[in-house]
């Protein structure tokens, strides 16, 4: 009986430097799987513009929008979220999560409150179409350009406020950065 507790005793001293190293490195790889780089990247982005940031889940973020709003047949929710007033003016920038079936989509969303009403517009990659410019009422508007208009989707019910945003330089920049969409809300 004695053989075969010096045995156990010594198997465990002899494999506890190895165990030590095992628990050490669970916990380590635990404690750092949780740290996002975009979150980090965005905390610091929110500290040098003066704004707050909340790296956390919030279902409640997305429905004060009303663009988001129209999406209430799913359970979106917002993380990374920017606040604050940045020039004046009172910003809220995050990024959208809309789960849907079979996947997720994910948006990032930048908003900014104007002092004035605007009429209502989207600006939609074609790509993007399928699901944004479903959620959005409106005539779909053909401009000059072309090429512009086989990429991008615009509505608006005014449209001579469609013509004097979409201008030029502006279609130039979107057909630059073909990713971008953007909603101005009344």
């Amino acid at each position: 009986m004695g053989n075969i507790l010096g045995l156990v005793l010594m198997l465990i001293l002899h494999s506890l430097p190895y165990v030590l190293l095992i628990v050490l490195l669970i916990f380590f790889v635990r404690r750092f799987r949780g740290i996002n780089p975009r979150a980090q990247a965005l905390r610091l982005l929110a500290k040098d513009l003066g704004l707050r940031f909340s790296s956390r889940r919030d279902p409640r973020i997305p429905r004060d929008f009303g663009m988001i709003d129209r999406v209430s047949a799913v359970t979106a929710w917002g993380s990374n979220v920017m606040a604050g007033n940045y020039r004046g003016y009172p910003v809220i920038a995050f990024d959208l999560h809309v789960p849907k079936q079979d996947k997720s989509a994910g948006f990032n969303v930048i908003t900014c409150v104007l002092e004035r009403d605007f009429p209502e517009l989207l600006v939609v990659p074609k790509v993007a179409q399928g699901f944004i410019s479903q959620i959005f009422a409106g005539a779909d508007i053909t401009l000059d350009s072309l090429e512009f208009s086989n990429r991008f989707r615009l509505r608006s019910a005014d449209r001579k406020f469609a013509y004097d945003v979409c201008h030029p330089a502006m279609m130039a920049l979107l057909l630059r950065y073909d990713w971008l969409a953007f909603e101005i809300e009344g």
